[in-house]
């Protein structure tokens, strides 16, 4: 049967913690999954094919092994997507009335709650998933049974709970079809769909002003002459008060050049670079861009 079981690395040292279905012969067992640390326990789903499928939680041993809080007995909530933030852990349950929602837990039965109920209506659910925590918000999809799958962000309140919408956009215009999300270098990046621009990536981190930025149109860089043998003349779409810092790459991804606070229109001197094929990379603001060119 499938349960759970704990090692030292050695064969004496590797046993089972214990049998949550040891009333239930000729099972499948708990079917142990998701195993997650928190305040220095271990959580995980299982079921003791008593309550279905639950939150269980363990310090190791078969006495310290106990179930965090029967939701939906006996069908089971079946939990999903744990995930610990700050000093909670969250994950998706379905009570058996509302459908699959938003949890939170502190590590207590008491303190184990629904976050929003973002789909109201019998049995709805907004499934959350892709929760991720960034800075002091945990974001995730959720479709609240309107506008399809969104992105939400939640402080841990009800209240703190909504759809992500930039503020330069109406009320009809929303991050749609994100599949993915992660953090990468202090900022959250996610595939959308807006604006009628296709799926692309899009990035933001997190500022108060970053949500209107974040949309603006990315620059465009010209390189001529191209093939170049010595001086490569850069223009950036951008007006003269933007500064944008460039860095070149060879092919194998390594920088040879970087320059600081460049504007509108400059030049580059590329008398010392190999012959080959080479990208240019700008940022400015969040805003990136990039081009190539060919030194003779």
């Amino acid at each position: 049967m499938d349960q759970l079981w704990v090692s030292d690395g050695t064969v004496t040292g590797t046993q089972m913690v214990v049998d949550l279905t040891s009333g239930s012969p000729n099972t499948t067992g708990a079917t142990p999954s998701m195993l997650t640390v928190f305040n220095g326990r271990l959580y995980f789903r299982a079921t003791d094919n008593v309550n279905g499928h639950q939150i269980w939680s363990t310090d190791g041993t078969a006495l310290g092994t106990q179930m965090l809080k029967v939701i939906n007995g006996p069908t089971g909530c079946d939990p999903d997507h744990l995930t610990v933030f700050g000093n909670s852990m969250y994950f998706v349950a379905n009570n058996g009335s509302q459908g699959a929602e938003l949890w939170v837990t502190d590590g207590t039965e008491a303190g184990t709650h629904i976050v929003k109920d973002i789909a109201p209506g019998p049995n709805t659910g907004s499934a959350p998933h892709l929760l991720t925590p960034y800075h002091n918000k945990l974001y995730f999809v959720a479709n609240d049974g309107n506008t399809g799958n969104q992105l939400w962000v939640t402080d841990g309140t009800e209240a703190g709970t909504h759809i992500l919408q930039p503020s330069n956009m109406g009320i009809a215009q929303y991050l749609t079809n994100t599949n993915s999300m992660a953090v990468y270098n202090d900022r959250l990046y996610f595939n959308a769909h807006y604006d009628n621009k296709g799926e692309e990536l899009w990035a933001f981190d997190d500022t108060p002003s970053s949500v209107n930025e974040f949309y603006k149109e990315p620059p465009t860089i010209t390189v001529y002459p191209n093939p170049v043998a010595d001086i490569l003349n850069v223009s950036i779409s951008a007006t003269s008060s933007e500064k944008y810092e460039l860095e070149v790459f060879n092919v194998y991804g390594q920088k040879v050049l970087r320059v600081g606070e460049c504007t509108g229109h400059f030049t580059l001197n590329t008398e010392k670079l190999a012959p080959g094929i080479y990208y240019i990379s700008i940022a400015n603001n969040g805003l990136y861009s990039s081009g190539r060119f060919v030194k003779e």
